[in-house]
C-alpha cells in the first residue's frame, strides 16, 4: 500500500499560496471558504458520480497510512460526513464550508461506486492545519483519461474559521 505523498500535498498547497503572493490573488468573495469541498469531472465524454466519506476524525495525522490520531470532540455530523454528486462531462460542483471543525479528517473517495486505483482515493485533510496561516479546501477530480486524484489548495477566504 503506498503512503501518502506529503511532498505532493505540500507542493499543491505551496503552489496555490505562491499564486496569491505573485499578485494573482482573487477577491476573498471569489474564493470558496475554508473547509469547502469541490468535485471536478474533466472527462469530456462520460458523466461520473463522486462520493466523499469521512472515515475517522482526530487531532493530528496518524502514523498509519491515511489515518488520524488523537481524540477530538467534533459534532457527530462531522464524524459521519458524506457528500456525493453526479457530474456531467466537463463540469464541477463546489460545496462551501463542508468541513466546519479545526480537526484532521481521514477521507475516502469513490468514483462511480468504485475506489480509485492504488489507494488514490484516501487522504488525510484539515481545513486549518496548525502550521499554516491560511485555510484550505479539498478537491476530488476525474481526468480526461478517467483517472482520479485529489488536491488540497489554499484559500484566503476564512469562512467560519479564524486565522
Amino acid at each position: 500500500m503506498p503512503s501518502m505523498n506529503r511532498r505532493a500535498v505540500l507542493t499543491a498547497v505551496s503552489t496555490a499560496s505562491l499564486g496569491s503572493i505573485a499578485g494573482c490573488s482573487l477577491d476573498q468573495s471569489d474564493e470558496p471558504p475554508t473547509g469547502s469541498l469541490r468535485f471536478v469531472n474533466n472527462d469530456e465524454t462520460v458523466p461520473h458520480s463522486f462520493t466523499m466519506r469521512v472515515t475517522d476524525v482526530g487531532t493530528a495525522p496518524g502514523e498509519e497510512t491515511y489515518g488520524v490520531s488523537g481524540q477530538t470532540t467534533v459534532s457527530p455530523a462531522q464524524q459521519n460526513l458524506t457528500a456525493s454528486a453526479t457530474l456531467e462531462p466537463g463540469s464541477s460542483e463546489t460545496y462551501d464550508s463542508v468541513f466546519t471543525e479545526p480537526a484532521w479528517y481521514a477521507i475516502e473517495f469513490t468514483v462511480d461506486d468504485q475506489p480509485p486505483a492504488d489507494e488514490g482515493g484516501h487522504v488525510v485533510y484539515s481545513p486549518v492545519p496548525d502550521d499554516e496561516p491560511i485555510g484550505r479546501m479539498l478537491t476530488g477530480k476525474v481526468g480526461s483519461n478517467g483517472g482520479f486524484w485529489w488536491t488540497i489548495s489554499a484559500t484566503e477566504n476564512a469562512g467560519t474559521f479564524d486565522f
